[in-house]
């Protein structure tokens, strides 16, 4: 009876499945084909190895218009399993999650997980750079640099791989590789000498036998002067490039001024090269040039040379000097240019400008439409900062233009240390330029208590003072206003010397004292011209004394000076 008895249905023998050996026999290679797995959805064509992760890390940058991108979370998630998997990556899939990161700008600092990730990125390619071809030792150097990660070992491992490129297989180095290594060694600011010195060899020989883009030549000069790395040979090499036809023409005005600043910062000069630049700052402007000329040297010259300190010319007279202050004061602002430039570009032409010391009215003649119509209602900081510097170490007193630098005394800009001694010796400077104006309108006043309103005042004038000729213009009305925007921007340098006088170390607060004097017997002249009753001068005579009062105060406590630089601060202000 028993026979006929069916047995139930869990205890029928199953087929299960064999599980499979791992086909490698090193750690994680499951999550490789996991990866596999999810690239593959979604109508992709079938990959294999470690391609799908770099698809995987390309699809989450690829985020569709509208749609929010993709978190940092992912991505520093991505950074860490990608440095799991690392030592399964081929050279091109390493150069490309790392560039996929840096493109998704993964903030790693901070985080414990995706900084793992790039460690093992790094050591891994240390160990194996040998084995990836210059253009991917150029492809991952700049992931490096973009990503901000810094690996000692790896940089080592760099200059190494540089070096026997350099002296054996340069043929396989091509122009892109070399200038973007030498970027990546820019965006890092790490001044490798031995790179910088075989790159330098490497980089005439091809600048000589097969030319650099104009783009790459600006490049390269570009960051061998952000690095300081002064190398005569290759900037004569880099001026005899850009000195061939139509090659300055070809650069857009960012990188025309970045090369400018790089020769002006190096201290650098090239006559026919600068000539040409300005010809095209010219054209822009709107301005024929009178004459061919460039920021200051010999005609003729297409080398880089060192730029000694310019001869001085014959020093005028009080009387031409006056002259001139008046004309100035009285000129009004060029047209707008017909060509605008960015206001990045406009800056860096005039720091070269200050850096080169050619800053009188014929140096600046190209730049002053650009600087009184800029692209921008309001000049950034440095651009106001650098133009202060120049107008008073040139002795201008154009008012439309001070009117625009004056904005970098405005309260919500933030003055670095140096800037604020720089700006203080400036305006210093500007005031002593000023004297021979402030006596004549002291005089005509005939008394402090007037003040230089926009109303006429040409009755008030004595011809034995002024001359006869000068009677029939009005430029008392005009200094007034200019005299105001000058004690508006001392009022402001004042509040910021008090607020950061705590801030500066004993060194540059020993400056300050030492420069805080001149700039206060200054200011008591333009205040006297103004007169008593003006509220700028007012509002300045308050905030020097309590700017005095300050850093003097501040002084003492540190006992960074002795009593009498502090006597020198704080007998003038009572």
């Amino acid at each position: 009876g028993g026979s006929g008895v069916a047995a139930p249905s869990r205890w029928l023998p199953v087929n299960l499945p064999v599980p499979e050996a791992s086909p490698s026999p090193r750690p994680g290679w499951q999550v490789i084909e996991r990866w596999k797995e999810k690239s593959s959805v979604g109508g992709v064509e079938p990959v294999s190895g470690c391609s799908a992760l770099v698809k995987t890390l390309r699809k989450a940058l690829r985020t569709p218009v509208g749609s929010q991108k993709t978190p940092q979370s992912f991505w520093r998630r991505a950074a860490f399993r990608g440095g799991q998997l690392a030592d399964f990556l081929s050279p091109e899939e390493t150069c490309e999650v790392l560039t996929t990161l840096a493109d998704a700008r993964l903030q790693w600092e901070g985080d414990v997980s995706s900084t793992k990730g790039l460690r093992r990125f790094a050591a891994h390619s240390t160990v194996e750079l040998g084995s990836y071809s210059p253009a991917q030792v150029g492809e991952l150097a700049w992931a490096m640099a973009r990503l901000g990660f810094q690996d000692e070992e790896l940089l080592q491992a760099f200059s190494r791989s540089v070096e026997h490129t350099i002296k054996a297989d340069r043929g396989r180095l091509s122009n892109e590789a070399a200038c973007l290594l030498l970027a990546s060694y820019r965006k890092t600011r790490v001044l490798d000498e031995a790179v910088m010195k075989n790159l330098s060899r490497f980089l005439c020989r091809r600048l000589v036998r097969e030319p650099l883009t104009p783009q790459q030549t600006a490049g390269v000069i570009a960051a061998y002067a952000d690095l300081r790395a002064r190398d005569m040979g290759l900037f004569n090499a880099t001026t005899l490039a850009l000195c061939r036809p139509h090659a300055v023409e070809m650069l857009n005005w960012g990188e025309l001024a970045e090369v400018v600043l790089a020769y002006a910062s190096l201290r650098l000069h090239s006559s026919t090269l600068f000539s040409r630049v300005r010809l095209r700052l010219y054209e822009s402007a709107g301005i024929v040039p009178q004459e061919e000329a460039d920021f200051g040297a010999a005609p003729g010259d297409n080398r880089a040379a060192d730029l000694g300190v310019a001869a001085l010319d014959a020093l005028p007279s009080r009387a031409e000097v006056a002259a001139n202050l008046w004309d100035q004061l009285l000129e009004p602002a060029p047209p707008p240019p017909p060509v605008q430039l960015s206001q990045q570009a406009v800056a860096r032409f005039l720091e070269a400008h200050v850096h080169l010391g050619r800053v009188s009215e014929r140096d600046l003649l190209p730049l002053l439409p650009h600087l009184s119509h800029p692209a921008d209602a309001r000049p950034g900081a440095e651009l106001a900062s650098l133009l202060v510097m120049a107008l008073s170490k040139g002795g201008h007193v154009w008012p439309w233009l001070w009117r625009r630098a004056a904005i970098a005394f405005a309260p919500d800009r933030k003055l670095a240390p140096h800037s604020l001694l720089s700006l203080t010796e400036a305006l210093r400077l500007h005031l002593v330029r000023l004297e021979p104006v402030l006596e004549e309108v002291s005089k005509s006043s005939g008394s402090s208590s007037r003040e230089l309103s926009p109303s006429p005042v040409l009755d008030t004038l004595r011809p034995e003072v002024w001359g006869a000729e000068v009677l029939s213009v009005p430029r008392l009305p005009t200094a007034g206003p200019h005299f105001r925007t000058i004690a508006g921007g001392l009022t402001g340098l004042w509040a910021h010397a008090m607020a950061h006088c705590r801030a500066l170390s004993d060194v540059d607060l020993q400056h300050l004292v030492v420069a805080a004097p001149g700039l206060l017997s200054a200011q008591a002249k333009m205040a006297r011209a103004l007169g008593d009753g003006d509220p700028a001068a007012a509002a300045l005579h308050r905030a020097g004394a309590k700017a005095a009062w300050r850093i003097g105060t501040e002084a003492a406590r540190r006992r960074a000076v002795g009593e009498e630089q502090l006597a020198a601060l704080l007998v003038p202000c009572g």
